[in-house]
């Protein structure tokens, strides 16, 4: 025994007798020859492909490149005839790193302009970047102090921001390519450049000269935090913000008084009136509101009707003045409000803390004031009818359109004006002062107002028609709002209109505005045809949890797996096969009808912006028509049919449609995928998006309800068999006159290969019977097979003496 167990251990060749000279090698070698079944495994035309299953950065660098992403956009712009599709770029800030919104932002977009060229449209994509603002200026101003640099006047300052703007700009840009963002990335638009500015100095003097422009005493939202005025865009809201409460009892002869309002009521000896206002109503509150004009704009629209003065007693800082030593200097939101109430301390009856929305400034979020002080405006009342007059058209046109945009807008005509400050003379606006300014601009760069003296910047046409004197003439110090610096930016397009602006919902209040106001009030027009608000633009408001990102790389992963399967079973066709148009049977031209059908619901959903739903269709697709309906049921055809058999060849060129539709579907989303896919393909010459004719089988409408109906009857064959192997069982049906005439069509075998509904059944056999007597439109009998299981195909119709049925014999034969 010890020596048997040595070698076996050793893998000795020793030879070991019993007791009859049996050699027990010898038994165990003919008993194991006994037992064993042949196998047809090599026989077996499995799906074969190179393509990984997943994938890395490495291979996505490389897809990129061998994809050509970056000739892309010249190549469609010089080949495809379709019409073009204009996206115009809202212009992001070039004020730091990207996140999570500009991912968002440029994908969409990326998503839509691919659509568009899978279908053979023309795309016009120019990226831009807003260069201008308090944001680029503080990150910049933070850098360079981190670097000691000292910072001695405005050039340097501009200088300094404009250096930190185009380094933001390159880092971007080169992000963005990386990402794989189709553009034209040569020629993109900066708010900086010289005629970007040009253009803006002349498109607002054209404002002005319409009447549109005017300059005013106004109460505006101001960031004490920033020292600057806000739009409504540039809000955010707190809506736990903890204010100061008191309520103040007062002689009747006074006036309720305000604590941001300190001149009247019981803090001086002022004696104010009673006014009668629209916006105070008896149902709420007492019927009583104090009055700020410079500080609402409510209260500013009193004051004018009344012909009170408006003045304002709150600086840049938000802290008190000209109201003597013991307020001057204090801030309103803070020591400020302490000083006030200690005033008013024997007056007040009861104190409280209010918990209330109160907007912030969305940079640093720090709370905001309302103060009125001496802006340019464009008088957007005027532009109001004609914009309700364009949504309304667009209400027409669009699938989807946010209603409360046109609340918000009406809201803002009503209250407030679009802030427009801009560096000008104070002096008549006149062209030749505008020319003169863009010209010097033109020799020079966009820092003149500040290089040039008084005497550059005043023609001498306009100084002899004005009889200006140089010295009684000063350089003013405001400056162009960024909403019309990015505003204007739809002059870029040179003409053209563009079909859609694509930006997050909170550019409702932002950049669709300013957009569409500036287009109308110069060529009464909106610059675009249609608008999509989806996503956010501010990070800090897009989560993406660690389970989003695991289901989508599931998701990923799983249409990795169906393209896999699907290159493999094309892999080994010649590609003078692919143009074949064979002979499909009801199964397959089912398919191809779906998958026409899946396609055009695909484009759908892509032309009205419903990528979400793309997404969806596309998975459903997959899931219930692809894998576990067609690719499950002609396993058997594909594996075991001979190579080059009709059978085989119509199932191989219905999945080579299938995939094809599933690459111009998932194409704008996943382009990287599809490049590395379609470089596994028997087809592959040139990247997918550059190969502009690609043979498909053609469309041929079937009925479907006959589907329907096998489909149904599956169902009810798998409940009666307990789910147990079907291809062990014969079916039976019995079925009314119109499903049996359209079935027994469905039925013919040759006797070699199975019929259709058998394939689709996935059964031994089917056995169709009439039955005119009415009742349910199909029974079931469900018989086990007494056949054999034929070794090769694993199917229970083996002939005699056998172990293959008849089509796996005449295969093997042929090998």
């Amino acid at each position: 025994m010890g020596l048997i167990r040595k070698s076996l251990y050793y893998g000795l060749n020793l030879r070991i007798y019993t007791s009859n000279n049996f050699c027990i090698n010898c038994i165990r070698a003919k008993s194991s020859a006994e037992v064993k079944t042949k196998t047809y495994s090599h026989t077996i035309l499995f799906p074969k492909t190179l393509f990984p299953t997943r994938s890395n950065n490495a291979i996505k660098e490389e897809v990129q490149k061998m994809a050509q992403f970056a000739e892309l956009y010249t190549w469609q712009r010089e080949n495809l005839k379709g019409p073009e599709f204009v996206l115009h770029d809202g212009p992001p800030y070039a004020n730091g790193d990207l996140h999570m919104g500009h991912a968002v932002n440029k994908i969409i977009k990326d998503i839509n302009n691919r659509s568009q060229i899978l279908q053979g449209n023309k795309v016009h994509y120019v990226p831009g970047w807003d260069c201008h603002g308090l944001p680029i200026e503080l990150k910049a101003l933070q850098k360079a102090k981190k670097s000691s640099k000292n910072i001695s006047s405005p050039v340097h300052i501009r200088q300094i921001a404009r250096d930190f703007a185009l380094e933001t700009v390159a880092k971007q840009k080169m992000a963005f390519q990386s990402w794989g963002i189709m553009a034209n990335w040569d020629t993109c638009y900066l708010t900086l450049n010289k005629n970007y500015v040009q253009n803006q100095l002349r498109q607002f003097y054209k404002m002005y000269k319409s009447g549109l422009i005017f300059r005013a005493l106004k109460p505006v939202y101001w960031s004490p935090s920033s020292k600057t005025a806000l739009a409504e865009a540039e809000l955010e809201y707190d809506p736990q913000f903890k204010s100061k409460e008191v309520y103040v009892k007062f002689p009747l002869e006074s006036v309720p008084v305000a604590a941001n309002n300190v001149i009247s009521g019981l803090l001086t000896s002022e004696k104010l009136p009673f006014l009668e206002a629209s916006h105070v109503t008896e149902g709420k509150g007492t019927g009583l509101v104090h009055t700020a004009p410079a500080h609402g704009p409510d209260d500013f629209l009193v004051a004018l009707k009344n012909n009170m003065t408006v003045e304002c007693n709150v600086d840049e800082s938000g802290r008190y003045i000209n109201l003597g030593d013991r307020f001057d200097g204090l801030y309103v939101l803070g020591d400020g409000q302490d000083e006030v109430i200690n005033v008013l301390e024997d007056s007040i009856i009861h104190k409280n803390v209010y918990i209330h929305s109160y907007p912030l400034d969305w940079r640093t979020k720090k709370p905001v004031i309302i103060r009125a002080s001496q802006q340019w405006f464009i008088d957007t009342a005027a532009l109001k009818d004609k914009a309700l007059v364009k949504f309304t058209f667009s209400l027409i046109t669009l699938k989807k359109i946010f209603f409360f945009f046109f609340f918000w807008f009406i809201t803002f005509f009503i209250f407030t004006c679009l802030d427009v400050c801009h560096e000008i003379l104070r002096i008549k606006f006149d062209p030749l002062l505008i020319e003169k300014l863009c010209n010097l601009i033109e020799k020079n760069n966009t820092d003149v107002w500040w290089t040039c003296d008084v005497r550059d910047l005043i023609p001498d046409d306009v100084r002899n028609k004005y009889n200006l004197k140089y010295e009684e003439v000063s350089k003013g110090n405001d400056i162009m709002d960024i909403w019309l610096d990015s505003g204007l930016s739809w002059q870029t397009l040179e003409g053209k209109r563009a079909n859609l602006y694509s930006e997050g919902v909170d550019q409702l209040t932002g950049w669709f505005q300013t957009s569409l106001l500036t287009s109308l009030a110069l060529t009464g027009e909106a610059p675009f045809k249609w608008w999509a608000a989806s996503h956010s633009t501010q990070h800090s408001q897009i989560v993406i949890s660690k389970k989003l990102l695991e289901d989508c790389q599931s998701e990923v992963i799983r249409i990795r797996a169906i393209i896999k399967y699907l290159l493999g079973v094309v892999s080994d066709m010649d590609k003078g096969n692919f143009v074949v148009q064979p002979k499909l049977n009801y199964f397959d031209q089912f398919i191809i009808m779906e998958t026409y059908n899946f396609l055009q619901q695909i484009i759908d959903h892509y032309n009205n912006f419903r990528y979400n739903h793309a997404a969806q269709s596309i998975l459903f697709f997959i899931s219930n028509k692809v894998s576990s309906l067609y690719c499950h049921c002609i396993k058997d055809r594909l594996y075991c049919s001979a190579k080059d058999s009709d059978q085989r060849q119509s199932a191989q060129l219905t999945i080579h449609t299938i995939l094809v539709a599933l690459c111009k579907a998932i194409g704008p989303i996943l382009p990287h995928l599809i490049e590395e896919a379609w470089q596994h393909h028997p087809l592959y010459v040139k990247p997918f998006y550059f190969t502009k004719e690609i043979p498909m089988l053609p469309n041929k409408n079937i009925d479907t309800s006959l589907m329907v109906a096998i489909l149904e009857i599956k169902r009810d064959v798998c409940v009666l068999n307990k789910n147990e192997n079907l291809k062990k069982f014969n079916l039976h049906l019995k079925l009314n006159s119109d499903l049996f005439c359209k079935l027994n069509t469905l039925n013919y075998s040759d006797d070699i290969d199975d019929s259709v509904l058998t394939e689709i059944l996935e059964v031994s056999s089917v056995s169709l019977e009439e039955v005119r007597n009415g009742g349910k439109p199909w029974h079931i009998e469900l018989s086990k097979s007494k056949k054999n299981q034929c070794l090769r195909c694993r199917k229970y119709n083996v002939l005699d003496n056998s172990d293959k049925c008849l089509r796996c014999e005449s295969v093997v034969s042929a090998l």
